[in-house]
């Protein structure tokens, strides 16, 4: 004698529903299969940030936390030498499309806070879902109380994690106004460029300009704050 059958629940109708939907699409090409295994290639948070803007009633405010990684800066870190120590040591291993030269520690000497060797940060990443100004983002590491880190903290993430650079965005290490190069009328932001997996570019933003959805923004934490 058959048992009798359960209801479907609501959560699988659904999800019936959304694969009638997907093999359509499929098969008539608005989807493809490049674009689907894209998708999966990304990480739980990164998927969450792509989403984030799906529903127009819930505002989540201008930026959405990527993802955390731990750094623990090296003993031999100097901030005095960072940007020479780094071109010189990592520039090759871990070549550039493009790097501006205008990064230098000359130029970059007024950082407002400098990392401890030895010392463990957290490193967030925060990806911008709408236009911001600088001065926005400079309030998103009042309010994790971030380390204004500039050159220095964004060429040593690129060092030691830079397989957590979010793909086809710019990321971007802010410092006060006065602590950044000024070059042409502009006081410049630096910032990576992770265009693919392996492809990257080092560059100079304008504080003076806003910042887009293809931004991110870099910030390190002090753990025992």
């Amino acid at each position: 004698m058959m048992g009798k059958l359960k209801p479907i629940g609501a959560e699988t109708a659904r999800l019936a529903g959304l694969l009638t939907d997907f093999s359509q699409k499929l098969r008539a090409g608005q989807i493809t299969l490049d674009q689907i295994e894209w998708y999966l290639n990304k990480t739980s948070a990164e998927r969450d940030w792509l989403s984030s803007g799906a529903s127009a009633s819930e505002d989540k405010g201008p930026f959405v936390l990527i993802h955390t990684v731990p750094l623990t800066v090296p003993e031999n870190f100097v901030h005095e030498r960072q940007l020479r120590s780094f071109f010189k040591a990592y520039s090759g291993q871990f070549s550039f499309a493009f790097a501006n030269q205008a990064l230098t520690d000359k130029n970059f000497s007024k950082a407002t806070q400098r990392l401890v060797p030895g010392k463990t940060y957290l490193v967030k990443f925060f990806g911008i879902t709408r236009r911001v100004t600088s001065d926005d983002c400079l309030g998103l590491y009042k309010a994790h109380n971030g380390i204004l880190t500039g050159a220095q903290g964004l060429t040593l993430a690129y060092q030691e994690i830079r397989g957590s650079f979010p793909v086809g965005k710019w990321t971007a290490s802010f410092d006060e106004k006065n602590a950044l190069l000024l070059s042409d009328g502009s006081h410049r932001v630096p910032y990576v460029s992770r265009c693919s997996s392996d492809a990257f570019e080092l560059n100079l933003g304008d504080f003076e300009r806003d910042w887009g959805d293809g931004s991110c923004v870099l910030v390190f934490c002090d753990c025992s704050a």
